[in-house]
């Protein structure tokens, strides 16, 4: 554990110590009794010896405590029973003397008693103890370090004290709460830590009973030893028995804490408990996810073996938790006051119960764990569970639990009946759920969505508010008209605009423009509609007359009114530019032959312009010469001719220049290859020659002479083996260098000679393993080594000894042939020498050896060759043979001529093509030069074919007289051509009536060009007038939208007729306007549709318009979904019928889960048993045979820790659920990580972290539940016990929970409860959930108006001190009112402080004594949950009653002066505490106050609790809060159902209230009982939003019915379905259903 760890966790544990002289175990104080009340927290035993009064309370004795008689005298310094000679009968007896008398005796007694009690109840602890024996020592304290005095209980026996009533009064008996007795762990702990003393452990004596006297001896011993160490120390044992308070469970929590003791350190293993520590969020916690959890789609995929097995009900808030903890999440779960906490614990157990977890239920109060472990009793599980929530739980108790267990028969649920009743249950809901989802879920249409509900009583609510019979047969009618589907926003905003539409409509038809109405593009605006009229009245004129001018000739008129004149103008222009931009002949017409022969003369032109291209810069002109052309041909073919390329340059120019290089060069090495012997050069080829230069170039100087010196040898074989042998040499000088590198001496191989060496090898390769231990051979060849090396050189592997005598013998065996092939030893040697400077490839030895001839006079030449070639005498760049490559041309055949012969046609080609340039133009000879040889033959070939081409594109243009110019066969462009084509293929002649196209064929281009213009003037005129009207907006608008515009401006008539409508509507512009505008809206809003027939049908009824419009749309929409067929197979009654079908499935499935889950895990007792140790001493068996043996024992039981800690497994197998405090886990439980699958932590509100901390790290899954907005943990218990004053005031510090401190780790894994179910009355609730919880809890509105918390003035008020008597008076006056009004409602009495708790207490106990009926009442509910008890802000969480009377205790004081201090309610937390305080009855609260609310100061600083005390004690009188939220009045409906609904049911004289309810439920609506107005008669609930807001059908259709119902509710239900097929008929069964309500309530009220 790493260091901030271990501090984290140090720090932790000390919080749960306290070595101050707080502490009653380490500084007791037998003080003087409280002076009021004459209580005490103790009483002194005398007279007793204390190893009895243990004996015989060990033996289940219960012994009755004895008051002091008065006079008798005491000494409380008691002897031991081996002190002891003879026991008297005061010693053996059942009673125990006290020293103190009476009243304080009987008063001390009962405080011990309910002191003890409250403490077991809120903590699980046992804080009552015999204390025997006391030390009395000195601690040094402050700055000067003064001793002061401390007394210390030595030993403590855990006890109870019970009282039973007698005539005289009450008698009290002490009891052994079961657990053993101990020694004071505090001191033994303070004396170890800070003052190094070890105190002795308590042993048992032989016969298994503490040795009290040896312990004693022991300790007089160790400070007998300290008082001589230490001087000025008097320590001593004080022989004293003190039954008094004492907590030390914080010991066992202590040391349970010490996780380096535990089995396994969870530290070390568990992330949670480090995250915990640090107070980080954990990293291993798995996310919650969705809360979102549909019970009935969950449980519609999965098989009854894996739906949650519950054992009571549970709302969609409980089953989403119940959920997660099923999937193993670890989470926090918020449960606000009265949301069923307990009963969701309780389903939470069951359900784990039933997949086999083990879980550790834990709370540090009682009263929880009772709550949870009652609900399982009653279903039959509590055998599965072990209650262990006190550190003093009786071990009969335990041993019988887990007999009754042990013995239990395993029952025998019939799983076939469970499933059956699951596949119904799952049938029915999916019904309901089908029904629910039909009408709400959200549909969509055209321009919006409705679910079928809110369709359904939007169309019903006109029926309903039908005012006749005429009203109604017009909705009728109003519903088959067919509207547009809009928006629910469009619809309420046109309401108005529709109205006005129909209004306008009916003035327009009243002034005879009937026509108008129905016009479009008529302009809204005043100007503009006055511009457009008068348009409209000038484009008339105009085209008036234009018709009457009689200047214009039939023809021309109608072809200038139907023809464009811009298309005219654009043909004229296009018959200029042919004019001015072609060579065309101006009087020949442009007829179909002409552009049929242009047509032939296009591709010719093409043909010739591709061969332009080929023709590369040659102009065309210049090839119009002939004997330019023959000349040019003739040049060409004499290249062609003369040479066929094997390799040649690319162009002519490059071939000339080559030439004339390699006729230079060429010339030049023959005078140096003739230098001795001028026919030399005859001898060879050109090749031999550029072989020669190459070699000479290619081989270093002393190479060359030595390849000179082999040339001169005898003949031609001689040559080859000179050549062959000194290559041979090369290679063997290579294997030399290698020997030598390895110290091997050449000499000494030649001397051993080569078999030896091939010995050695094939001795090495054939020999195996261990060969040179057994082959001599082997033995041989390493000998070889030595032989041949120096002796230092080391010996290689045999591998690599292989190499080495293979190289050997390759080396002797060419120094052998050598020798045998040249007998010349000077020629040997010349040889050898040479080849260590011969530096010549293979292949270029192979080359010279090939171009050696057999005849010696001719190698002798290739001597005189290669040695006469001197390069010095040439002009070259780098290389003369890369030269000789660049311009080179070999032509086929040269190749083997003779040098001078190749030479010779080399130069005579030169000089012929030459002279042929010169014979040529210079235009002509420059192509030639850049002309590429191999395409020589293809130019010959074009320049032919041109010609042709050229001929008969001459014969086309003579043939055609359209064209004029000259030398057009060379000129013409085949774009012109086709830009002409194009350009009158644009003139359209067809276009024209016929009249007009006449004109292009007969005259030529410049008359058609006069001709046309002369039409163009007409046109203008006529597109002047089409231009007015074009150009008026409003005009051209009108027309293109009222008519085909293209059309009606084809017959100017017709544009006259057009336009009459609006010169008619001078005198109603407005009107007109204001009707446009109307119409514009609605079009813009998307109506068109309907609009005629709602305009009759409003004229005809007194229905407005917009009213009828509604009606139609929503006829459309309930008509586009078709909800008709959808709706077809639900009615009310089937529906009624299913939900009670449902109502009693879903109960008797619970049932039979319960049944079930007791079946399953009733595992035979023989099976839970695990074996253990069955032999040796009874008190050293394990797991099975223990308890067993245990079971069997009638009394001295095994102490429940030896149990738990032999037997845990067995024990777990048997109780898979333990219920435990804090205390007691810590002080029972084995320390091991993880022995639990799940933790339930509840009331985790009150819970320090540290005392949950070992809870958190024996289980897997932490489950916490509470509320951070209750009470947190304080110091309240802590002060209360520290305090000698028990009625005194303490100061409050509160703490951070283990709530608060798991949201942060969990990951913020959170879940809330939200459905209320205590508070029988919304008011009860209400303040809470408006203050503290934000209105967001689902509260049940009661069934009666008003509110169930009332105000109790106390007038004589004299507040003191934290303590107020006259209101003590008042509440038990209150008590006892309440009492006879109703005795059958348990009751808890409230303070805000301790003090008037313990004097309420007080006052209680005398009153009941005093008073038969209130005995009675506490008798009627003693021992259980609801017994009327007194509690105080601090331990009242986690109490609920029918009734609370609440004391504010703070008021004036006898001056009348109130102080503004309210106790704890000041603190930071003091709102959480009355937010508790407020919400624990179920019934009813009586607030009995001094305090008026305005005597509490709320200033601006004041704090949350201060407020909420005053505005609760406002509510309390008046009620404003309550009755604020649960009357609707006039509130908004939620849908037009209700509204219709509640109209029509106060038509029939109900009275009613809508939106019924606080929170987030709410009664849609609620008649009035007429006989009595504080409550209601009825709730109507229908099938709406409300009803589909749940998440289950249990929560829909069985668990908010039977909560209304419990709550005092006559529920019914409307069905939409019934409604939308008569909703007068289901109107009249309503009406029906209510009077007879009425009449029920009239006859039980007479008969009351």
């Amino acid at each position: 554990m790493n260091r901030e760890l271990q501090e984290k966790s140090e720090f932790k544990r000390k919080r749960l110590l306290d070595f101050t002289g707080r502490n009653k175990l380490l500084n007791y104080k037998h003080g003087s009794k409280n002076s009021r009340s004459g209580k005490q927290n103790y009483l002194r035993i005398f007279n007793e010896i204390p190893e009895i009064i243990i004996n015989k309370l060990e033996s289940n004795s219960i012994l009755e405590l004895i008051a002091k008689p008065k006079d008798k005298d005491y000494d409380i310094n008691l002897v031991l029973e081996s002190q002891v000679e003879e026991l008297v009968d005061a010693y053996t007896d059942n009673k125990i003397q006290v020293i103190e008398e009476e009243p304080v005796f009987s008063l001390s007694c009962e405080k011990l008693r309910a002191e003890n009690r409250l403490s077991n109840q809120e903590k699980g602890i046992n804080i009552l103890n015999i204390a025997i024996g006391f030390l009395e020592w000195n601690e040094a304290k402050g700055i000067t370090g003064q001793d002061q005095k401390r007394l210390s209980p030595i030993l403590l026996y855990p006890v109870r004290i019970s009282r039973e009533k007698t005539s005289s009064g009450y008698v009290f008996y002490l009891e052994s709460s079961g657990e053993d007795i101990q020694p004071n762990i505090t001191l033994w702990q303070k004396l170890k830590e800070e003052y190094g003393i070890k105190l002795p452990e308590l042993v048992e004596s032989s016969d298994g009973k503490p040795n009290v006297k040896k312990i004693f001896d022991d300790i007089t011993s160790v400070i007998a030893r300290r008082n001589i160490k230490e001087k000025d120390s008097d320590w001593c044992l004080q022989n004293w028995v003190t039954l008094g308070l004492f907590s030390f469970a914080n010991i066992a929590i202590y040391n349970d804490l010490d996780f380096e003791s535990w089995d396994q350190n969870p530290c070390e293993t568990k992330e949670l408990i480090r995250s915990y520590l640090l107070g980080n969020m954990s990293k291993e916690v798995e996310n919650l996810g969705s809360l979102d959890i549909y019970q009935d789609k969950e449980e519609s995929k999965i098989p009854v073996s894996e739906v949650p097995k519950l054992m009571a009900d549970a709302d969609s808030t409980q089953y989403a938790v119940i959920k997660k903890a099923l999937e193993g999440k670890s989470f926090v779960v918020e449960g606000p006051p009265g949301t069923g906490k307990s009963q969701t614990i309780t389903n939470i157990i069951s359900s784990l119960m039933a997949k086999d977890k083990k879980i550790l239920f834990a709370a540090d109060k009682l009263a929880a764990l009772e709550v949870v472990k009652n609900r399982l009793k009653s279903v039959n599980l509590d055998e599965f569970c072990l209650e262990l929530h006190s550190t003093g739980t009786s071990k009969i108790k335990v041993i019988d639990s887990l007999k009754s267990r042990i013995t239990k028969t395993q029952g025998k649920a019939s799983s076939l009946k469970y499933e059956e009743e699951f596949d119904k249950l799952k049938r029915l809901r999916s019904i309901l759920n089908e029904h629910v989802d039909c009408i709400n879920t959200k549909r969509d249409f055209t321009n919006g969505s409705n679910t079928i509900h809110e369709l359904i009583w939007q169309s019903l609510s006109y029926k309903l508010g039908a005012l006749n019979t005429k009203e109604i047969e017009a909705y009728k009618k109003a519903e088959k008209i067919n509207v547009d589907l809009i928006s629910n926003v469009d619809s309420d905003l046109i309401k108005n605009t529709i109205n006005s539409f129909c209004s306008l409509r009916a003035k327009i038809e009243d002034s005879g423009n009937d026509s108008i109405k129905d016009k479009k593009g008529i302009p809204t605006i005043e100007s503009s509609l006055r511009d457009m009229i008068d348009s409209s009245k000038k484009i008339s004129n105009e085209i008036s007359n234009l018709i009457s001018n009689s200047k214009i000739s039939e023809f021309e008129y109608k072809f200038g009114w139907s023809f464009s004149g811009q298309s005219i103008r654009d043909d004229i222009e296009k018959l200029n530019s042919i004019k001015n931009n072609y060579p065309i002949s101006l009087n020949v017409p442009i007829d179909i032959e002409a552009r049929r022969g242009l047509g032939d003369i296009l591709p010719k032109v093409i043909e010739r312009e591709n061969f332009d291209g080929n023709l590369l810069n040659i102009n065309k002109l210049d090839l119009k010469n002939p004997d330019n052309i023959s000349r040019f041909k003739d040049t060409l073919r004499q290249i062609d001719n003369f040479l066929t390329y094997l390799e040649a340059p690319e162009t002519v120019s490059e071939l000339l220049s080559s030439l004339s290089f390699i006729a230079n060069l060429y010339k030049d090495i023959k005078r140096d290859i003739n230098k001795d012997d001028r026919t030399l050069s005859d001898r060879f080829r050109e090749e031999d020659v550029y072989y020669a230069i190459k070699l000479k170039e290619s081989i270093d100087p002393d190479s060359l002479n030595i390849v000179l010196d082999i040339l001169k040898s005898a003949n031609r074989e001689q040559i080859l083996l000179e050549f062959n042998l000194i290559s041979k040499m090369v290679r063997n000088n290579q294997r030399a260098e290698i020997l030598k590198g390895k110290n091997i001496s050449l000499s000494k191989i030649l001397e051993i000679g080569k078999d030896s060496f091939d010995k050695a090898l094939n001795a090495i390769k054939e020999g195996g393993f261990l060969s040179c231990i057994f082959k001599s051979e082997v033995r041989s060849a390493k000998y070889l080594w030595k032989k041949i090396t120096n002796q230092k050189t080391k010996r290689p592997t045999f591998p690599k000894l292989a190499k080495i005598y293979e190289i050997c013998s390759l080396y002797i065996n060419d120094i052998e042939q050598e020798e045998l092939l040249i007998q010349n030893k000077t020629r040997l040697e010349f040889l050898r020498n040479s080849s260590f400077n011969f530096n010549l490839d293979e292949d270029l030895i192979t080359r010279i050896i090939d171009f050696i001839p057999s005849d010696k006079d001719e190698a002798f030449d290739i001597y005189n060759l290669i040695n006469n070639i001197n390069f010095e005498n040439y002009s070259y760049t780098d290389s003369l043979s890369d030269e000789i490559d660049n311009n080179s041309i070999t032509l086929d055949g040269y190749q083997e001529l003779p040098f001078n012969d190749s030479l010779n046609l080399s130069n005579k080609f030169l000089s012929e093509l030459k002279t042929s340039l010169t014979l040529i133009p210079n235009v002509l000879r420059d192509y030639i030069y850049s002309i590429q040889l191999k395409k020589i033959p293809d130019s010959i070939s074009i320049l032919e074919e041109f010609q042709t081409i050229i001929n008969e594109l001459k014969v086309l243009i003579q043939k055609t007289n359209l064209l004029d110019g000259e030398d057009l066969e060379y000129n013409l462009k085949s774009k012109d051509i086709e830009n002409l084509l194009n350009t009158i293929a644009e003139i359209d002649f067809d276009k024209y009536p016929h009249q007009v196209n006449r004109i292009f064929s007969d005259v030529g281009l410049k008359e058609s060009i006069s001709k046309l213009e002369e039409l163009e003037t007409i046109c203008i005129s006529a597109s002047r007038i089409k231009s007015s009207i074009k150009n008026s907006d409003h005009i051209y608008n009108f027309l293109s939208l009222n008519s085909n515009y293209d059309s009606v401006v084809k017959y100017p008539e017709q544009i006259l007729t057009e336009l009459r409508p609006i010169l008619s509507i001078d005198n109603i512009q407005t009107t007109v306007i204001e009707y446009l505008r109307a119409k514009d809206i609605l079009v813009s809003q998307g109506i068109k549709k309907g609009l005629d027939e709602l305009y009759e049908l409003a004229n005809k009824s007194s229905i407005s318009p917009s009213s009828l419009h509604q009606c139609s749309l929503l006829a459309s929409r309930i008509k586009s979904l078709g909800i008709e067929s959808i709706i077809s197979k639900y009615s009310g009654k089937t529906l009624d019928d299913v939900r009670k079908l449902f109502f009693n499935s879903d109960q008797k499935f619970i049932n039979l889960s319960c049944e079930e889950l007791s079946s399953n895990i009733s595992k035979d007792p023989g099976q839970c048993l695990l074996p253990g140790k069955d032999s040796g001493r009874k008190s050293g068996y394990t797991e099975g045979p223990l308890l067993l043996h245990e079971c069997n024992k009638k009394r001295n039981h095994l102490a429940l820790l030896k149990l738990f800690k032999q037997s845990y497994n067995s024990l777990l197998n048997l109780k898979p659920c333990l219920m435990m405090s804090p205390a007691s886990a810590s002080q029972f439980l084995p320390k091991r990580p993880d022995i639990f699958d799940v933790l339930v932590i509840d009331e985790a509100s009150q819970m320090k972290p540290e005392l949950a901390l070992g809870l958190i790290a024996r289980c897997k899954q932490i489950i916490i539940v509470g509320d951070d907005k209750q009470l947190p943990p304080s110091n309240w218990f802590e002060k209360k016990q520290d305090s000698d004053d028990d009625d005194g005031e303490y100061e409050i510090e509160d703490d951070e929970s283990i709530l608060d401190l798991s949201t942060k780790v969990l990951n913020k894994n959170k879940c809330k409860l939200g459905w209320h179910y205590r508070s029988r009355h919304q008011s009860l609730i209400s303040f809470s959930n408006h203050h503290f919880y934000d209105n967001e809890l689902t509260i049940f509105a009661s069934n009666s108006v008003g509110s169930k918390v009332s105000y109790v003035p106390v007038d004589d008020y004299q507040y003191q001190s934290g303590l107020n008597l006259p209101e003590i008076k008042v509440v038990i006056k209150t008590l006892k009112e309440q009492i006879k009004k109703d005795p059958e409602k348990s009751i808890l009495l409230a303070t805000m402080n301790q003090k008037q708790s313990s004097e309420l207490k007080l006052e209680l106990e005398k009153e009941i004594k005093n008073d038969p009926k209130l005995e009675e009442f506490q008798l009627r509910h003693k021992g259980t949950l609801n017994e009327l008890d007194v509690k105080n802000l601090e331990n009242i969480q986690g109490d609920e009653r029918d009734v609370v009377i609440i004391s504010t205790v703070y008021g004036p004081d006898s001056t009348g002066k109130v102080a503004n201090r309210f106790g704890p309610i000041n603190s930071k937390n003091g709102w959480r505490r009355l937010n508790v305080l407020f919400t624990r009855a179920k019934h009813e609260v009586i607030v009995v106050s001094s305090l008026k609310p305005s005597q509490i100061v709320v200033g601006p600083n004041a704090k949350r609790g201060v407020k909420a005390f005053r505005e609760y004690l406002e509510f309390s009188q008046t009620g404003v809060i309550t009755d604020l939220l649960v009357k609707g009045g006039d509130k908004d409906f939620d849908s037009p159902f209700e509204e219709a609904v509640f109209k029509a049911l106060k038509a029939r004289g109900h009275s009613l209230d809508n939106q019924v309810g606080v929170g987030s439920y709410r009664i849609d609506m609620a008649v009035i009982d007429p006989v009595d107005s504080s409550k209601y008669l009825l709730a109507i609930e229908c099938d709406g939003a409300t009803y589909h807001s749940s998440y289950s059908a249990r929560a829909n259709d069985r668990l908010r019915q039977q909560v209304l119902e419990g709550l005092g509710w006559n529920v019914y239900r409307i069905w939409s379905t019934d409604w939308f097929r008569d909703p007068q008929k289901e109107l009249e069964k309503l009406e029906t259903h209510i009077r007879k309500l009425s009449s029920k309530e009239v006859a039980r009220k007479i008969e009351a």
